[in-house]
């Protein structure tokens, strides 16, 4: 994906939490991660699946950027 770029994910095995749910706990994650160090998170590529059998699960790759 190239520098400066980075991936979080966030799983659920109980099967009781839902696939945005998830997504949003890759989200907020990465978002923090970035304002740590003054700068906004870009979202390069938002993976997510499972279902109540297996679990859900996402997988986030982002950026950092400077803020605008």
């Amino acid at each position: 994906y190239g520098p400066d770029t980075y991936i979080v994910t966030s799983d659920d095995a109980s099967g009781l939490v839902s696939r945005g749910r998830t997504q949003a706990r890759a989200l907020k994650a990465a978002n923090e991660y970035c304002l740590k160090m003054g700068k906004r998170m870009e979202v390069k590529n938002l993976d997510a699946g499972g279902n109540i059998w297996t679990g859900t699960s996402a997988k986030l790759v982002f950026s950092c950027v400077d803020q605008k």
